[in-house]
């Protein structure tokens, strides 16, 4: 007698719709259009780029920016090629080429076709009003730093004050 195992645990590998995919690639395009970079002086520089978008209660980040850890509890990137949504109890780790769903975490009797709908709204809402701000709130990450200027004085600087502290 042969017994027939039943994974009763779907398996299958999950893909969000071409239609999802494209509006995710959009906008994950848009956030980097808005990066910028300027030299103040020309010692120190400042950057800000959007690093993701809160549509009302979701958050849709660029998934370079996002990492899990192993379990060496070292920090593992997810790479530029992803994404992650986020709403309700539910988490989505998009790739950004394939639409292949990395990772999810989603409500044990909650369907996938429900969470696939609530998906293609926030998305396209994002879409349809990203330059509203009382919409799309956008994660902004603000960075400041030395140029190779900067960083060639500085490295000047301590070297003197070494020299200073051999001399006492």
């Amino acid at each position: 007698m042969k017994i027939k195992v039943i994974n009763i645990f779907n398996t299958n590998k999950k893909y969000v719709t071409p239609e999802i995919l494209k509006d995710a690639n959009y906008l994950i395009k848009k956030m980097h259009s808005e990066k910028t970079y300027t030299e103040t002086t020309s010692d120190f520089f400042e950057k800000t780029e959007v690093r993701g978008l809160k549509i009302k209660d979701a958050t849709f980040k660029d998934g370079q920016f996002l990492a899990k850890r192993n379990s060496k509890n070292e920090l593992i990137p997810y790479g530029k090629d992803s994404s992650m949504l986020e709403f309700g109890e539910t988490r989505l780790i998009i790739n950004n080429s394939t639409g292949q769903i990395i990772e999810h975490k989603k409500p044990f009797f909650k369907t996938w076709k429900s969470i696939f709908s609530q998906v293609r709204k926030i998305i396209t809402t994002a879409v349809n009003n990203y330059d509203n701000d009382n919409i799309v709130k956008k994660i902004v990450h603000h960075g400041a730093g030395l140029t190779e200027n900067g960083k060639i004085k500085a490295a000047n600087e301590l070297k003197n004050i070494f020299d200073t502290f051999k001399n006492i």
